[in-house]
């Protein structure tokens, strides 16, 4: 794979004035990789991490994961180095350790990967691969792995909501993200088809379907019994999506129609299961999610869905 230049013009376009040229799209520009993409500052701010196309040959690149040294940019390099497959997203796990998922062979299965990107000729270790699962009869489906919680005091272990035993109830395992060893922590009852960690990386929350209902699961303690604080139908304004803990990992930050058309955030204490104030609102878009600063300890943004 000829990297050596392509990143060579991944550096050069980062420090470049990009020109914006007013002309009619060819056809080709639609079905091509984008040049440089998810651009994303290290925890220390001494790296950026980018996709970015690698050739593999005259034809074919492959969006792979670049990492600029913002101090030396000699330094600069790919760290995967995928000729059949892309990168379909990344995350930095910490300053020495990306989380990245890339289609299982085109089954449309993300398997996840990590990779270290401190090692001299880093090579990505796969974590868990969904397809390989379900080609040795691991599963009679394909299932679909999925990052919970980083647990940022364990450099070693990651948190996995993985449908393994049955599609669409995922259990949630500790991964160890050098070897891929991984332990069952919490086994799905049957209907949780979604886990909701605080900031310890403890299970506290967990969203249920039983038929046309939507059940929200709440424990004070990962040692407490599950306790089910709200049931609604999927159609109920009432109802709300758990969006995840407040810093105090007591208060919930939970999406609702309860006041209006499009839906608002609201803080929800889920010990006396009453809303408390709302923190986002917009009167033509539902609100999508928040943005959140575990550095600061705070909420920074909140997001919604708007037109395509």
């Amino acid at each position: 794979m000829r990297m050596g230049k392509v990143l060579l013009g991944v550096v050069a376009g980062l420090t470049a004035i990009t020109q914006i040229v007013a002309a009619k799209p060819a056809v080709e520009d639609f079905f091509r990789n984008p040049q440089n993409t998810q651009m994303s500052i290290s925890p220390n701010g001494k790296y950026l991490a980018v996709v970015a196309p690698a050739q593999v040959d005259d034809d074919i690149s492959r969006r792979n994961i670049a990492i600029i040294d913002l101090e030396d940019k000699s330094k600069s390099r790919f760290v995967t180095g995928l000729e059949d497959q892309d990168v379909a997203g990344y995350s930095w796990l910490n300053n020495k350790r990306l989380l990245f998922g890339v289609d299982s062979d085109g089954a449309e299965a993300i398997a996840i990967n990590t990779v270290d990107i401190t090692e001299r000729n880093p090579k990505p270790k796969m974590l868990i691969n969904p397809l390989e699962d379900f080609l040795d009869g691991s599963t009679s489906q394909l299932p679909s792995p999925g990052v919970l919680d980083i647990l940022e005091d364990d450099d070693r272990h990651i948190l996995v909501s993985y449908d393994e035993r049955k599609v669409g109830s995922p259990d949630v395992f500790k991964v160890n993200v050098k070897n891929g060893g991984k332990k069952m922590v919490e086994r799905n009852p049957g209907n949780v088809s979604g886990w909701i960690t605080d900031h310890d990386g403890k299970i506290r929350g967990a969203v249920a379907q039983d038929k046309l209902m939507t059940e929200i699961m709440y424990r004070a303690k990962e040692s407490d019994e599950w306790e089910v604080i709200a049931r609604f139908r999927y159609d109920d304004p009432t109802g709300f999506n758990p969006l995840g803990f407040d810093y105090d990992n007591k208060t919930w930050y939970v999406a609702s129609n309860k006041d209006f058309d499009t839906a608002a955030i609201y803080t929800y204490n889920p010990e006396t299961r009453e809303f408390g104030d709302m923190l986002f609102h917009n009167e033509n878009y539902d609100a999508g999610g928040l943005v959140w600063s575990d550095a600061e300890e705070k909420i920074l943004a909140a997001t919604y869905y708007a037109d395509k």
